[in-house]
């Protein structure tokens, strides 16, 4: 049952990471521009793309696609050109993911049909960050052992995908230096990758030099950042410092003293906190040595006395131990 619930937030985790991104129309443009080809990409018109709300998944595809869809017009013509951006979670290639878009598709077409109107173009595009390599299949690999006398009956249609851990290091970081969708995809390949993580950090957060106002966006990727990089909770703050531009460092260490506080009172409430620490004085010393929270905010986190927190403090300043001036200089 852990391990299920394990799996589901990390589901959610990338979900919402990629939810959060693709609500920017400029991270689609960047998608357009990247993932088509040029003569496709000429007929889109990425000047009026439009986060489409009227289309909806139905309840038995929700667990497959992230529901973002994109809505414009063909260039040069009136019929419009649908978007649809899919996210497959899944570790491994699933060749059903055909019989699922195609599920999607009709129910986009019966909803033009009794709006009684030209059927919408729907481009399905598949995000896929798994490490298996995904080998694209036809429609008709899905019948084995069906006659060829019977192909002609089988339907066949595309799909645009983006593998992560298929597309080159070197062309994802150029990508990221200041783009959403190369942001995107440099987090989901190598937010595990210890090394890469401790000493290129300030590529996962590229795109704020030119969009330093999405606060809203950077405090999901530190969310992302603090729960899925391979780091010590030593490493985090400080790397989070160094990477983050300085005229918005105050809002990604706001965002993760918030996060690490909502973390520790869960944490408390199921009996760990952060999968290791429990309400006691080890917690306390745990959290003093952090440095990032104040002995208040420590006394309320943990339900035990500021006093109680102050003579653990006192006894790690005597053994010797460095507290940030935060906790070290805190008088009652």
């Amino acid at each position: 049952m852990m391990q299920k619930n394990n799996e589901e937030n990390l589901h959610n985790a990338h979900d919402k990471l990629f939810k959060a991104t693709f609500q920017y129309v400029e991270a689609v443009v960047e998608l357009v521009n990247f993932l088509f080809t040029r003569e496709e990409a000429a007929v889109i018109d990425t000047e009026h793309l439009k986060l489409d709300t009227t289309h909806s998944i139905s309840n038995g595809l929700q667990e497959f696609f992230s529901d973002v869809i994109y809505s414009t017009k063909q260039k040069g013509s009136k019929r419009n050109v649908l978007i649809t951006l899919l996210l497959e979670h899944k570790s491994a290639p699933d060749i059903f993911v055909l019989v699922q878009l195609l599920n999607y598709m009709v129910s986009i077409w019966l909803k033009d049909i009794a709006a009684k109107r030209p059927l919408t173009v729907v481009i399905p595009v598949i995000f896929y960050h798994g490490k298996r390599k995904w080998k694209k299949k036809p429609f008709s690999d899905l019948f084995p052992g069906a006659s060829p006398a019977f192909k002609k009956f089988m339907l066949e249609f595309d799909y645009q995908l983006l593998s992560v851990h298929q597309t080159p290091d070197e062309i994802i970081r150029a990508l990221s230096a200041d783009t959403l969708l190369g942001a995107l995809m440099l987090t989901y390949k190598k937010i595990g990758d210890h090394d890469f993580a401790k000493n290129h950090a300030e590529e996962f957060f590229g795109f704020l030099k030119n969009s330093s106002h999405k606060i809203d966006l950077l405090r999901i990727f530190v969310k992302y950042f603090i729960h899925n990089a391979n780091l010590t909770n030593e490493e985090i703050p400080k790397i989070i410092k160094k990477a983050i531009p300085s005229p918005i460092e105050s809002d990604a260490m706001t965002a993760y003293q918030s996060i690490i506080k909502a973390g520790i009172k869960e944490g408390i409430k199921e009996g760990e906190v952060l999968g290791a620490m429990v309400k006691s004085q080890k917690t306390v010393e745990r959290l003093l040595l952090r440095g990032i929270l104040s002995i208040p905010e420590i006394a309320d986190i943990v339900e035990v006395s500021v006093s109680f927190v102050l003579d653990i403090r006192d006894e790690l300043l005597k053994d010797g131990k460095i507290l940030s001036a935060l906790v070290r200089n805190f008088k009652i």
